[in-house]
């Protein structure tokens, strides 16, 4: 079960797929957009809410410099029309967080640090992938010459936690 979208700037929320099928959710926070950036999941169309759908692999294999300039591109024009956005993919833990974490970086100025901060702080669970993370790592250093957050800093991504139990498992036998 969802805890509900999570407010990551005044306009800007991120949350899971159940959070984008529930009308009275984003009818109470006044979600007027959608992102999804899951590789599946569809919805039909609401003549309420413009949809928007760039699918990322849950993976870590997507090349993400397209994927954040066309959702940077959908994430602004939200907010230049005064409207609310929900980002989400299916649990709102890897993909739309990578997303997220891209805008403010490249259109608010933030550091990689400050966006995570921000975004950790608003929804404690998310476990970017160690792919995604770098390629975020990367945009960091091309745009500001320097890398202020490191994956040891953030703790196991979801690729790092089933390692971890894994090797727990193994161990046991």
């Amino acid at each position: 079960m969802s805890a509900g979208p999570s407010r990551i700037l005044p306009f800007l929320y991120l949350g899971s797929a159940v959070d984008a099928r529930s009308a009275s959710k984003l009818s109470v926070l006044g979600v007027s957009r959608i992102l999804n950036v899951s590789d599946s999941a569809r919805f039909e169309d609401d003549p309420r809410i413009v949809l928007k759908h760039i699918p990322v692999s849950d993976f870590g294999d997507t090349n993400l410099a397209p994927v954040f300039s066309a959702c940077n591109e959908f994430i602004a024009a939200a907010k230049s029309e005064g409207a609310t956005i929900l980002v989400h993919c299916r649990h709102g833990q890897n993909r739309s967080p990578t997303v997220v974490l891209a805008y403010p970086m490249e259109r608010e100025g933030m550091s990689l640090k400050e966006a995570y901060h921000l975004m950790s702080t608003a929804r404690p669970r998310v476990a970017v992938h160690e792919a995604y993370f770098e390629q975020l790592r990367q945009v960091e250093i091309s745009r500001y010459g320097a890398n202020s957050l490191s994956q040891d800093d953030v703790g196991p991504s979801v690729l790092g936690l089933i390692r971890r139990l894994r090797a727990e498992a193994e161990s046991q036998e």
